[in-house]
């Protein structure tokens, strides 16, 4: 150790012990250890080498020197500085100083964070999805439904009759072993138009514009979907992934900027996009599986559903919209993809 190391000098920031005020010092390596001058009050005093612990830094350039006697010194670019003192750098800072490493790991990290993008969150939130106590469904439910029937215009115009006949078809469906609180709702919303859709707690919204254009029979049918979607917890688990998506993205973007905002929000839309059709897709397997159980019911009457769904005029007019946009923007399997099945176990032309 040599006090004339080239560079074995700087400037540092001096924390006394129990002080959080910081002292600017002028610091060297002098025979003896580290020689502190300029403090407060005091005149230049030498740290025997052998009471410094010497911090290196681990993602930045603030190298750190503790004391026997509780001070800490922190030193920018103090590398050379605790070399001279016969500090020898340990694996992680040689590591972390390799340029041809880095190079390296770009493509590693890259895989990592795309398949914990893709497939990790994905995991992990349908993981916990499964152990979600159901009240946490039910208060998520209350709230969707106190937002869509806040408005009296909304109230449906249903015959009463046919809303008791429908919520029976719906209670013979789902049956007494399934363990969820089935309860069907009716909704006069020619914004939305002819939809059904279902909540987290087992809630199943239908509206009245779809009532207006299907028989019991194929509404019926739309009912076997949703409850697929309840079933396999879908409106929670796609929340969870979305939430964990958000914060995997907030996290790889770092400052919420603008740019960050879009760089975040893009990626997880489109893979919100990709959860939704799987989803559907579940859905309908549950809706053919219901209707292929028993001889008294069809899957063409799902096909007729679907077909009149997307023949009906405020459907057509969305459709005409999004004709412009490449299938993996679409939140649904393309409609001719979700007929194929059910117009293969059809035993009657539609």
């Amino acid at each position: 150790m040599t006090a004339d190391a080239p560079h074995a000098t700087g400037t540092g920031r001096l924390y006394r012990a129990g002080l959080s005020r910081a002292e600017t010092v002028t610091v060297r390596a002098g025979p003896q250890g580290l020689v502190l001058s300029g403090m407060d009050g005091d005149e230049a005093r030498t740290v025997p080498r052998h009471t410094l612990t010497i911090v290196p830094p681990v993602g930045g350039n603030y190298w750190r020197f503790d004391f026997a006697n509780g001070d800490t010194l922190e030193v920018i670019g103090g590398g050379p500085l605790a070399a001279a003192l016969g500090h020898k750098p340990g694996l992680l800072s040689r590591l972390e100083g390799s340029w041809r490493l880095a190079l390296a790991s770009v493509p590693a990290l890259l895989g990592l964070g795309a398949a914990t993008w893709y497939w990790g969150v994905p995991w992990a939130a349908d993981l916990a999805a499964v152990h979600t106590p159901p009240w946490v469904e039910r208060k998520l439910t209350d709230a969707g439904l106190s937002l869509i029937f806040r408005d009296e215009k909304e109230r449906t115009t249903v015959d009463p009759a046919r809303q008791k006949r429908l919520a029976g078809i719906l209670a013979n469906m789902v049956g007494a072993q399934d363990g969820q609180a089935y309860r069907l709702h009716f909704l006069n919303s020619p914004l939305i138009g002819p939809n059904a859709f279902a909540l987290p707690g087992g809630d199943i919204i239908v509206t009245d514009q779809l009532l207006k254009i299907l028989d019991d029979e194929e509404v019926a049918a739309v009912l076997a979907h949703e409850v697929g979607h309840v079933r396999h917890r879908h409106g929670l688990r796609l929340a969870l992934r979305a939430s964990g998506l958000s914060v995997l993205a907030a996290v790889a973007v770092g400052d919420a900027s603008t740019a960050g905002h879009f760089l975040v929000g893009a990626p997880v839309l489109l893979l919100n996009l990709r959860f939704t059709r799987e989803f559907e897709a579940e859905a309908d397997a549950d809706a053919l599986a219901w209707l292929s159980r028993d001889p008294s019911r069809s899957p063409c009457a799902f096909a007729r559903a679907l077909r009149k769904i997307v023949d009906s005029p405020e459907v057509k007019q969305a459709a005409a919209i999004a004709g412009h946009l490449p299938s993996w923007l679409a939140t649904h399997p393309m409609t001719e993809e979700r007929l194929r099945p059910f117009d293969a176990a059809c035993p009657a032309k539609i």
